[in-house]
């Protein structure tokens, strides 16, 4: 069977089984692609961290504003 054949279609990079590699021991075994698909998850994890972050300052700041009106 042909390799384009066997593809998961467009969600193939974001494999996350990826996450729990041991990459102390197959740091060596990754091929090209699993390296760039945990690359690419490491950087949408990294954003989703700051996402969150954000969304956290902003509800602190409303939370101050809206304090200061009662006040």
């Amino acid at each position: 069977m042909p390799v384009f054949l066997k593809s998961d279609g467009p969600f193939s990079m974001y494999d996350h089984s990826l996450r729990h590699i041991d990459l102390k021991n197959s740091a060596n075994q990754l091929t090209v692609v699993d390296q760039a698909s945990l690359a690419a998850l490491h950087r949408y994890e990294q954003e989703l961290v700051r996402l969150k972050e954000l969304r956290e300052k902003e509800k602190y700041q409303f939370i101050y504003n809206h304090e200061l009106k009662k006040a």
